[in-house]
């Protein structure tokens, strides 16, 4: 099947261009994020054409207007918890055709099941260390046999970069997360019932971060 590709220089021009209704911080987390997040590489681990989305912990928006402009997908969903971030996501998107819906956290709507891709960037080490394993657990029995579980994360074992990104949560989300090693990581999906395909390891700026593509 054909992979999608797009350059770090490419995505920041698209997000640079797109984003001149944002202001102050706001904006510049949205124009240099390709820079500190592997999205890039997360672009190109969809494969073939018109597979659709559901992106969990969506944030403002910014991975799914990505694929918008650089994937063949053709349909696009994505949840949070904070009903201002899907105000801001929805703006950000603008005409494009992208669905957001604030949820509570934990229970996922039923359309999971019909997206062929379900997606996790940088939100597993916000949930509670408590709640991961039946957070996960909830998230498998949504979702459809066959269809892929595509995970980005930060790794706990990368010391000391990983005290980078608590301290960048506790400035920007008000919060230390907890994250798991990529081991630790592996091992919670492979319990809950997912089949690793890939997993891979980069550090950009001070920011480890690991990449699990699973099948349900």
């Amino acid at each position: 099947m054909t992979r999608l590709n797009a350059t770090t220089r490419e995505l920041a021009a698209f997000l640079r261009a797109c984003s001149t209704d944002q202001i102050g911080l706001e904006r510049i987390k949205t124009v240099y994020r390709p820079y500190i997040c592997p999205f890039d590489e997360l672009i190109g681990l969809f494969e073939g054409n018109n597979f659709s989305v559901f992106d969990v912990g969506c944030g403002s928006g910014v991975f799914l207007k990505l694929l918008r402009k650089f994937s063949n997908a053709t349909a696009l969903t994505g949840v949070d918890i904070d009903a201002a971030v899907i105000a801001k996501a929805r703006a950000f998107a603008g005409n494009d055709l992208i669905s957001f819906h604030q949820y509570n956290g934990f229970d996922l709507p039923a359309q999971v099941k019909d997206f062929e891709y379900v997606t996790m960037i940088d939100v597993l080490h916000h949930i509670p260390v408590d709640q991961k394993s039946s957070f996960m657990e909830k998230l498998h029995a949504s979702m459809s046999a066959g269809s892929r579980l595509i995970l980005k994360d930060i790794d706990a074992d990368e010391v000391p970069w990983v005290y980078f990104n608590k301290l960048h949560d506790r400035m920007l989300a008000g919060e230390a997360g907890s994250e798991l090693s990529l081991t630790q990581t592996r091992r919670l999906l492979e319990e809950t019932g997912f089949r690793i395909r890939s997993q891979s390891s980069r550090r950009m700026a001070w920011y480890p971060h690991f990449t699990l593509v699973c099948e349900r």
